[in-house]
């Protein structure tokens, strides 16, 4: 996606994105068995959504980049390096780590100097920031990759998701299989039709 189009997408496009990314974090790094709720552990599950949703939306960066987060974050779970147990404000930093190795590794043109702490704002320094990146592909063995394999089952996993809370607020039902909806299709897709056609209409 071109940045300059982010708003071509509906206000709840990174809500939506993040919220999904809070709950499936929570899911593979917790040992219990139930999301927690937003009042539970000092809020955590609100505060991580909200710092997700932030870098998100101060990035500019299409869905690809948080579904290659995830699917780096799941290696990351997978690998034998110790961590703390979760909810732990360390999984901010390896929120941050995972989504900025997988901007880079689906990038097709390198970002200017100073992009990541523009979107970071005050939170981490240029130097922390580095640090994050490196210990996160660290923890990798070094080589960041996102096959193709994972990155479809994580895309069709977040946009079942981002699509069900999207019918949920328009009044519709919840359908757990929906086998005439194309799952590798962006939920949103509809509403950028329109959005697209008014701006094409307004820059001619």
């Amino acid at each position: 996606m071109n940045p300059s189009e982010a708003f071509l997408f509906p206000s709840s496009y990174y809500q939506d994105i993040a919220f999904f990314c809070s709950n499936y974090m929570t899911r593979i790094f917790s040992r219990g068995l139930i999301i927690f709720m937003f009042d539970e552990n000092d809020g955590w599950q609100g505060k991580l959504r909200s710092f997700i949703e932030s870098i998100l939306f101060k990035s500019h960066s299409d869905d690809s980049v948080a579904i290659g987060a995830m699917v780096l974050l799941e290696a990351f779970r997978n690998g034998p390096h110790p961590r703390p147990a979760y909810p732990h404000p360390d999984y901010l930093e390896y929120f941050l780590g995972a989504y900025i190795s997988a901007h880079h590794y689906l990038s097709r043109r390198p970002m200017r100097h100073g992009f990541w702490k523009d979107v970071v704002d005050d939170l981490y320094t240029e130097c922390e920031l580095q640090r994050i990146e490196k210990t996160f592909a660290s923890r990798l063995g070094g080589r960041v990759h996102i096959g193709q394999s994972g990155y479809l089952d994580m895309k069709k996993l977040m946009y079942g998701f981002v699509r069900t809370h999207m019918d949920l607020r328009s009044g519709g039902s919840y359908v757990r299989n929906r086998s005439s909806e194309p799952r590798d299709l962006p939920p949103w897709r509809m509403s950028n039709v329109g959005r697209r056609g008014t701006l094409t209409h307004t820059t001619s």
